[in-house]
């Protein structure tokens, strides 16, 4: 055989036309659209998609990586101004650089979180996030103005007659005695029991303004329960009670009462028909005299200078504040004209 014959049967064999032809796969899977065969490499071969990221929201999918060489891209998905990163691809192609990575998504339409914001005054509904997945959650309804102090029992400027409904009270005010007191307000004014405040006589809208003609002893009064219907309340956690007050008929005495189950006839303790003298009789409650003068002025009562006056019914453990009932203020004998407003426990 010649040389030449020779050089041709070995190059016939080495060179075959099949061998130039590549396999394509059953299943190729999703086609990745960023990547590209690189140049005198082998042919790109379509990889399934292998990231991680969310489902893309109204603002965009997420880019895909470049796969770069023929590698693999991670894809990024877009949840509305979500953080979500897809795994980036990290295998390289045959002859080729890796892939690069997935990167983050951008964010979608609105996707920055909104907080919610402080609620208006008066009452507000939480704000909507705009996108972000925790908008609003610390957005939340007012009750209606500045936070109720533990402490208070009434300011009187909702002009009602009841208590502000604050730590399980919700009694009422009104006023006692015998007819010849001829009260002011009347218990039946339920909604305009408390009357404008004007300066000096108030420190708000309103104000309790008690008239009553007095009789012959100390009987004409206001006060309150702290709950409806009449219980017990636990006042142990306060030292005492305050209140501003001012008299409009010169300097008076008004004695400060407190209620107990022990005093008041409906706990069966006291024996509201007993005869005087027998030590049974209601109503001699825990009082501490103040003296209020002309001009408005702040008053406190600590409990611990609650006494009885000895008439009627003591209980064995003398005054406990667990077991208050309400408040009262009765004027002495003669014309009475005070005002009394910001009712409080004290610490």
């Amino acid at each position: 055989m010649t040389a030449a014959a020779f050089l041709c049967a070995y190059a016939c064999q080495v060179y075959d036309e099949s061998d130039l032809e590549v396999e394509t796969p059953e299943d190729p899977g999703e086609v990745l659209t960023g990547g590209r065969a690189p140049t005198g490499g082998a042919p790109f071969v379509a990889m399934p998609n292998s990231g991680s990221g969310g489902v893309p929201a109204a603002g965009g999918a997420g880019s895909r990586g470049g796969g770069g060489s023929g590698g693999r891209s991670g894809v990024t998905g877009s949840m509305g101004g979500g953080q979500i990163t897809g795994n980036g691809g990290s295998e390289a192609g045959m002859g080729g650089e890796a892939g690069s990575p997935g990167g983050t998504a951008e964010p979608g339409s609105g996707g920055v979180e909104n907080p919610g914001g402080s609620p208006e005054p008066g009452g507000g509904s939480p704000a909507v996030a705009g996108g972000g997945t925790t908008g609003g959650e610390t957005g939340g309804a007012s009750t209606g103005g500045a936070p109720v102090a533990p402490e208070l029992i009434d300011d009187c400027d909702d002009g009602n007659n009841q208590l502000r409904l604050n730590q399980e009270r919700n009694g009422y005010w009104s006023t006692f005695g015998p007819t010849a007191c001829n009260n002011s307000p009347t218990n039946a004014m339920a909604t305009q029991f408390m009357s404008a405040a004007s300066t000096g006589n108030g420190t708000g809208l309103k104000a309790l303004h008690f008239v009553s003609q007095g009789g012959d002893e100390d009987s004409c009064g206001v006060g309150f329960d702290f709950s409806k219907p009449k219980a017990a309340y636990d006042a142990s956690a306060y030292a005492g009670v305050s209140f501003g007050a001012r008299s409009a008929s010169g300097s008076q005495i008004l004695l400060v009462k407190v209620a107990t189950v022990g005093t008041d006839p409906m706990f069966d303790f006291c024996d509201d028909a007993a005869e005087p003298g027998s030590g049974e009789q209601c109503y001699d409650h825990f009082l501490a005299p103040v003296t209020v003068t002309a001009t408005w002025a702040e008053y406190t009562v600590s409990f611990e200078e609650l006494m009885q006056e000895g008439w009627g019914y003591v209980p064995p453990d003398g005054f406990d504040p667990a077991e208050v009932v309400g408040i009262q203020w009765v004027a002495k004998p003669g014309t009475s004209d005070f005002w009394i407003d910001d009712v409080k426990f004290v610490e």
